[in-house]
């Protein structure tokens, strides 16, 4: 049998070989989109700006999605895919709150807050992205002690609650979780003992664990699907994020903050396992700064596979050394990186310093380079460094239908 990702890989394939016209993907409308969002269990909805000059870019996404659509036909009774362009429907891109030259891709479902998708923006890993939802489980249980190593193991975002069994936080719990698939996993513990071992004291009790940070205790108050998932979103910016092809544009998107500061690191190796001790202790110094998101790219992980394309990007080489610290404004496009080869950089002061002289504009900062923003015509690619003018918070949180 093939491995899920190949096998998205060959159903595309068919579906690009296929003489079939192309179709599968509906286009919305101001006065057809909530009847149909409110008719379909799921709707993953591609915005476009109709701005001509990205036309280019765009009839390149409407291609992938359409081969998707194609690809999981047999599933058009629980998702189905669709396009609206902006110039056509002004009153509903205000109503959900998208602006400027942004495009996000979200996924809908009746009467709750839709799911902004923040992945590869490629016929394979949208696939997959559906594929993950249509197949996965929106709670993972720990009832042993090897679900409870797994719990632990996954070194990501992720909520975990104790739960009594058909209880009604039950219900709205799966709901909640439901929502955040695949990117942060929702755990529930049933048992006293086990509950007791993850510091979860009674139930109802719920955590919010993301990674190099101190456990959040959410509020009792957040007592149904739309509070957890509102809360989950008010609190999901990290100190350290570990950039993952899931949740890409998240961090490019400047949904989280206008400034990004990247460090692309070997954690494996002696001088990467040094950086990265350095780079904790940073991130802890700007732990509450909200004009600043860090994050950082594991050299071995499959993102990696990106840095050929962001070295040309910014013009620097990210591929040739265990560690690279860089400082990216997205609001105006503009970059700087630190040599780590001079010394100095496996000093945090040093590098806290570096960062508050590029935050006051005493750094001088290069253009971020705008020509490899677009996929190439004869790749079947990405943008794959996208920085769109995005003026809105989170779009995810303005419209509830």
């Amino acid at each position: 049998m093939l491995p899920p990702a190949t096998f998205i890989s060959f159903l595309l394939m068919l579906c690009m070989a296929s003489a079939q016209p192309r179709g599968g993907v509906v286009e919305l409308t101001d006065q057809n989109f909530v009847k149909f969002i409110q008719s379909t269990p799921m709707t993953l909805v591609s915005f476009f700006s109709g701005n001509s000059a990205e036309s280019t870019y765009e009839n390149f996404l409407l291609q992938q999605l359409e081969q998707v659509a194609a690809a999981l036909a047999d599933n058009n009774n629980k998702i189905k895919f669709a396009s609206v362009q902006a110039s056509k429907s002004p009153a509903l891109m205000k109503q959900i709150g998208i602006q400027g030259q942004a495009r996000p891709i979200m996924l809908f479902r009746p009467n709750t807050i839709p799911q902004e998708y923040f992945g590869q923006r490629t016929g394979d890993a949208i696939a997959q992205y559906v594929m993950d939802i249509l197949t996965g489980t929106p709670i993972k249980t720990i009832s042993t002690k090897a679900e409870k190593k797994r719990y632990e193991e996954f070194k990501f975002a992720k909520v975990v609650a104790y739960i009594e069994p058909g209880s009604k936080m039950e219900k709205w719990y799966k709901l909640a979780g439901q929502h955040f698939m695949p990117t942060i996993p929702f755990y529930q513990v049933t048992d006293k003992k086990l509950a007791k071992s993850l510091h979860l004291k009674k139930p109802k009790a719920a955590l919010f664990v993301k990674p190099n940070e101190k456990t959040m205790q959410i509020p009792s108050d957040v007592s149904d699907e739309r509070s957890m998932i509102r809360f989950v979103y008010a609190n999901r910016k990290q100190a350290l994020m570990q950039l993952r092809m899931l949740e890409m544009h998240l961090t490019w998107s400047g949904a989280l903050s206008p400034n990004l500061f990247m460090a692309v690191i070997r954690p494996k190796s002696d001088a990467g396992s040094k950086l990265f001790g350095t780079l904790k202790t940073v991130s802890k110094h700007f732990a509450k700064n909200d004009s600043l998101h860090l994050s950082w790219v594991d050299t071995e992980s499959k993102i990696a596979q990106m840095l050929p394309q962001w070295s040309k990007t910014f013009s620097h080489d990210l591929t040739s050394t265990s560690a690279e610290f860089g400082f990216i404004n997205l609001a105006q496009n503009k970059h700087a990186w630190l040599d780590v080869r001079g010394g100095g950089a496996d000093k945090a002061k040093n590098v806290i310093q570096w960062m508050n002289d590029a935050l006051s504009g005493e750094l001088e900062l290069q253009t971020t380079s705008a020509a490899s923003a677009e996929p190439d015509n004869k790749k079947t690619d990405e943008e794959d460094f996208d920085l769109p003018a995005d003026d809105s918070d989170d779009t995810a949180e303005k419209i509830e239908l």
